[in-house]
């Protein structure tokens, strides 16, 4: 028996006709209508946005968007952490045996560091942010905005420390036997108790964003390029001649270097001088990006940004200046639409990018020709053996497998395409100019027809007619794709995307607008309780499911009443498919998230000879047996493993040298 991500080769699929097997997954409490459990597929090991990191001797922690906490003890698995919580982590440290995080709206979580898996939600009934953390022998400070600092002999007790500051303080840190606070227009504070605090001078006005203690000094980071460092937490001088304009958001120490990171900055000082780390002439330089949280494991800098950027950076030997290597090879592309096309899942999005996947758990990046790698891709379809992808200045790439890609020439139009479906043999391509173009076979194009003179963004059918939406409250319905006549929406704001959905239409579109229709005729406003855009929907799991900007995700029985079950991500999402095992979304800088039925699922199972393959997904760092049985009663474990890739995704093989006639399995996390 072996455990470990792989890819699932074809041939293992498989299943001997003889071999009667019925593999199914035991949902337990979650129910067959509980929220999907939503797994990273890109960017790996997650895409949450990193806003800070701890390292103890042992254990590494990062702290994220959507009350997101991930822990690591080799920097390979990051495992995800339940918090009880989607309000924002913004810091994180270690506090005598515990880990501490806090956050948006006074939110505080804690656990013992050896058991990260049973963390408890400690709320404060505050509205305060709390941005930073940090800790003495003897206690833990939390600073914030309203001018918060809090403090705790225990992490679970606190007390609000009164103050003559309504400072958004930004950042605080312990050394020496002092605490010092920094915040907004260059103000600092520090206290030797948490009781009394003095302010001393900064010498900037700029926002102060960070700090720590290196061992033998204090160091502050902020606003454009500031780096300031002090002995003693009273008396500040620059740390001048870094290069850094932008802003800087992380701090961190180590191997008698200091390195500070922000929006598109990442220098390093050592030996009195400053080097570029993005833009230098490091041979492996770190990638232009938004950096938030850094740390010192003792061999490497660990950094985190935006949207779930890891880098490490090393010497490959003594005498060599750091390399930067990300976490992962992921895709950073924006992905604009999203479609499952004959058993693969199809995205594509800016500068020409089509990713393709089996399961929504790898994604390929597909070579497409050269001159559409300026080009946004924004909608694809498939039918008939063909895939086509359409997007700015008339470009429309077609694929026989998902796989090769060829550009179609001439095109047959110079404004952008968006809208694309396959309808009785043919496809259809809506334009930014309100026209309307058609193909046999995704090779040759002509205009069918142009109704109206506004973008015609969205196009679906329901096997008997054609709709295309668009801006300005547009729906058109046709037979034929040639001869189309207006519906009556009911409003004027962009409709951007349409779909045919468990026997309804559904439109979505401009801050929050939300339509639905059984027959493409009559419209029904629906209240979405959300200002956020609309940008797509799909039919999983018996329910409706619609996703938008800022990391919306809306969820209905009935079209009627909406709910708001929002993924692990504040990013926004723009394309939303379902297969049968599971809902995948993609949006900004590569995104993709996939939810699937219940906290453990076997996708595929396989046999060959006397071995039986199960496919398991489930959460990094998740155990799990596999469970057989000749009926539905006397169950025992016949496999098992941990979750151990960042992909959610292993290979469970099985060998019994005379299995018997008939079995049942069933998965189950332990």
């Amino acid at each position: 028996m072996r455990c470990g991500h792989q890819t699932w080769p074809a041939s293992r699929i498989r299943v001997d006709a003889w071999w009667q097997t019925l593999v199914f997954l035991l949902l337990g409490c979650a129910g067959l209508r509980a929220q999907p459990t939503w797994l990273w597929g890109n960017p790996m090991p997650h895409g949450n946005t990193v806003y800070d990191v701890a390292r103890s001797e042992v254990l590494t922690v990062l702290v994220g968007d959507r009350g997101q906490l991930y822990t690591s003890m080799d920097h390979l698995l990051w495992t995800p952490r339940a918090t009880g919580t989607t309000r924002s982590l913004r810091a994180v440290c270690f506090f005598q045996d515990r880990l501490v995080a806090t956050g948006a709206e006074g939110v505080v979580i804690t656990g013992l560091a050896a058991t990260p898996q049973d963390l408890q939600l400690v709320p404060l009934e505050t509205s305060d942010w709390l941005e930073g953390v940090a800790a003495s022998d003897a206690q833990v400070v939390a600073v914030g905005d309203n001018g918060a600092i809090y403090a705790s002999p225990d992490a679970l007790n606190w007390t609000r420390r009164s103050t003559a500051w309504q400072t958004w303080w930004r950042g605080v840190a312990h050394g020496g036997g002092i605490f010092v606070v920094v915040g907004e227009d260059g103000l600092i504070l520090r206290s030797a108790d948490t009781q009394t605090w003095n302010q001393v001078s900064s010498g900037t006005g700029e926002h102060l964003n960070r700090v720590i203690w290196d061992g033998s000094r204090f160091v502050a980071v902020g606003n454009s390029g500031v780096v300031l460092s002090s002995s003693n937490g009273s008396h500040w001088s620059p740390l001048a001649g870094s290069g850094a304009t932008g802003s800087l958001f992380t701090v961190a120490s180590g191997d008698d270097a200091l390195l500070v990171g922000g929006t598109e900055e990442l220098r390093l000082f050592e030996g009195g001088v400053w080097q570029d780390q993005i833009n230098g002439a490091a041979g492996f330089p770190a990638p232009l990006w938004t950096y938030y949280a850094s740390a010192w494991d003792g061999v490497a800098f660990l950094i985190g940004g935006r949207t779930g950027m890891i880098v490490e950076g090393f010497r490959p030997t003594p005498t060599d200046d750091y390399a930067w290597l990300e976490a992962a090879d992921s895709q950073r592309q924006w992905l604009w639409d999203l479609r499952a096309i004959a058993g693969r899942l199809v995205a594509v999005g800016d500068f020409g990018t089509i990713l393709t996947s089996d399961h929504g758990q790898a994604w390929e990046l597909e070579l497409t020709p050269e001159s559409v790698r300026n080009t946004v891709l924004l909608g694809v379809a498939g039918g008939a053996g063909m895939t086509v992808a359409v997007g700015t200045q008339g470009t429309i790439l077609t694929s026989p497998d998902g796989i090769q890609w060829n550009v179609v020439q001439p095109a047959p139009t110079a404004d952008d395409l968006q809208g694309i479906t396959f309808h009785a043999g043919r496809f259809y391509a809506t334009s930014g100019a309100g026209e309307v173009f058609s193909s046999p076979d995704g090779l040759s194009w002509n205009l069918a027809a142009k109704p109206v003179n506004t973008i015609l963004s969205g196009l679906a059918h329901d096997g008997q007619q054609l709709l295309a939406v668009g801006d300005q409250g547009v729906i058109l319905a046709s037979a034929d794709g040639s001869t189309w006549a207006p519906r009556n929406s009911g409003v004027s704001g962009w409709i951007y995307r349409v779909r045919h959905l468990g026997g309804h239409f559904v439109a979505v579109g401009q801050e929050g607008l939300l339509l639905t229709s059984p027959d493409g005729s009559e419209w029904t406003l629906r209240s979405s309780g959300t200002t956020a855009w609309l940008t797509d929907a799909a039919w999983f799991d018996g329910r409706f499911h619609v996703v938008g900007t800022q990391g919306t995700l809306l969820v209905s029985d009935d079209l009627a009443g909406w709910a708001s079950a929002p993924p692990p991500t504040r990013e926004s999402l723009f394309a939303l498919a379902a297969t049968d095992q599971q809902l995948v979304s993609a949006g900004v800088e590569g995104l993709i998230l996939r939810g699937q039925r219940g906290a453990l699922q076997i996708l595929s199972y396989a046999r060959d000879a006397s071995t039986n393959a199960f496919l398991v997904s489930s959460a990094p760092g998740n155990r799990f047996d596999i469970e057989g049985a000749a009926d539905l009663h006397a169950w025992s474990v016949v496999a098992g493993g941990e979750m151990m890739s960042n992909e959610g995704l292993a290979i469970v093989e099985e060998t019994r040298p005379e299995p018997p006639p008939q079995e049942l399995f069933r998965g189950r996390l332990r």
